[in-house]
């Protein structure tokens, strides 16, 4: 997990071309969380809350409007404030609506994830 974590981070930040803001801080920000949530001595995951809001925060807004500035630079040649997360979250609906739709989708996910199995799932 470390290795994947250390060769993703180091990837995005060392390829000008792929390596955009939107990406780096999908990358960054899921590296973060995702640590925090598994890894001692944080180990979000057994804390329900906090464990709802990983999951939610990672799903929701970080990779989804990370991804959507990430796309609209490499796409469009977008630089500066115009590819940034906090404008494609806050100024461009579409991404506004898809990090509300799949943030409704990691609420599901986190109320979900420890609903114990049936017993003929055994």
């Amino acid at each position: 997990v470390r290795v994947s974590l250390v060769a993703s981070l180091g990837l995005g930040v060392a390829h000008p071309t792929l390596g955009t803001e939107g990406l780096n801080v999908a990358l960054v920000g899921s590296g973060i969380l995702g640590t925090m949530y598994s890894l001692p001595p944080f180990r979000l995951k057994r804390f329900p809350l906090l464990a709802a809001f990983c999951i939610v925060a990672v799903r929701g807004t970080i990779i989804n409007a990370g991804f959507f500035a990430h796309a609209k630079a490499a796409a469009f040649g977008a630089q500066g404030t115009a590819a940034s997360v906090m404008n494609c979250l806050l100024h461009d609906p579409r991404c506004m609506l898809s990090s509300l739709f799949f943030g409704i989708f990691g609420i599901v996910i986190a109320l979900m994830k420890d609903v114990p199995d049936v017993a003929g799932d055994e």
